[in-house]
């Protein structure tokens, strides 16, 4: 009886033995605490619209407790990425707690100025941990401006004569975030584009255009700068191309200078025009304080 007795303990013991060690086990995932963070980009920092950022998170506590995370630009209730429960179980292999990781979030779609990049990390549990910051998206800012240097300020031109253009660049942001320049005639592209590797505000170069196998008439040399961002910023200048025999000019007949009229008075403006009326394409007459 004695025996029967003993071995009802031992037994007994086991147990309870058994049911504390189950009891540790279930009450350590009760101890999982999900929390996450964003390492970087830091707060208020400027960044490019239309562009990769890349965000590096924390994850605390174990990683492989966590099913997946989401990254949110702005008020966008679509996720802008997604780090998946396949990467995770990956990434546990070689950090098993409090694992640091980056993520490339597009930017595409988001709007100019403050946006929130909030970032969800969802564990087992669903239960949902975030953290937020706040970036600044930009679009670049530039400009184009374009002069004719030879034949010098003139906007009229001989046919066959070589046409020099310097072309004035600037940011604000600066022209590291624009990428190239195309050059195009009316609506011709001419040449390859060039690389901009400029990392200062200002550029200054010149740009040459041969007259000689183009038509007479009129024509825009345009420019056109692109953003990293996709942005388009324009320069322009117009001219027109005359065979040497069809110079233009006109000179004012009438009135005769010194002429005076009364406040309110008509005016009769007549004036005399060499060359082909063709070749003008509008006529103004002002009035203001010599």
């Amino acid at each position: 009886m004695r025996k029967l007795i003993a071995i009802f303990l031992s037994v007994l013991l086991l147990l309870a033995m058994l049911v504390g060690i189950s009891c540790v086990k279930s009450t350590e995932a009760d101890y999982f605490e999900p929390k996450v963070e964003i390492l970087s980009p830091s707060n208020d920092v400027e960044l490019l619209l239309g562009q990769n950022i890349l965000v590096k998170t924390k994850l605390s506590d174990y990683t492989s407790e966590y099913s997946q995370v989401n990254y949110y630009i702005g008020s966008n209730s679509v996720p802008a990425a997604v780090f998946t429960r396949a990467q995770l179980l990956d990434l546990a292999q070689v950090q098993d707690k409090d694992a640091e990781f980056v993520v490339e979030v597009p930017t595409t779609g988001a709007v100019q100025g403050r946006v929130n990049l909030r970032v969800e990390a969802l564990s087992f549990g669903n239960e949902a941990v975030t953290d937020v910051k706040t970036i600044v998206l930009f679009v670049p800012v530039g400009s184009v401006a374009i002069t004719m240097i030879e034949p010098q300020d003139t906007d009229q031109v001989i046919l066959g004569d070589s046409l020099k253009f310097k072309i004035d660049l600037s940011s604000s942001h600066g022209l590291e975030y624009f990428n190239e320049l195309k050059f195009f005639l009316n609506d011709a592209q001419m040449g390859n584009p060039v690389a901009l590797t400029e990392t200062a505000d200002t550029c200054s170069f010149e740009y040459i255009v041969e007259t000689s196998n183009l038509e007479v008439g009129n024509y825009i040399f345009k420019t056109e700068m692109y953003s990293l961002g996709g942005q388009i910023v324009y320069g322009l200048k117009e001219f027109a191309v005359l065979e040497e025999s069809s110079l233009i000019d006109f000179e004012i007949l009438f009135p005769e200078n010194n002429t005076v009229y009364n406040i309110g008075e008509r005016i009769e403006v007549r004036i005399q025009i060499d060359g082909s009326l063709t070749l003008f394409k509008d006529f103004s007459a002002y009035i203001y304080d010599p």
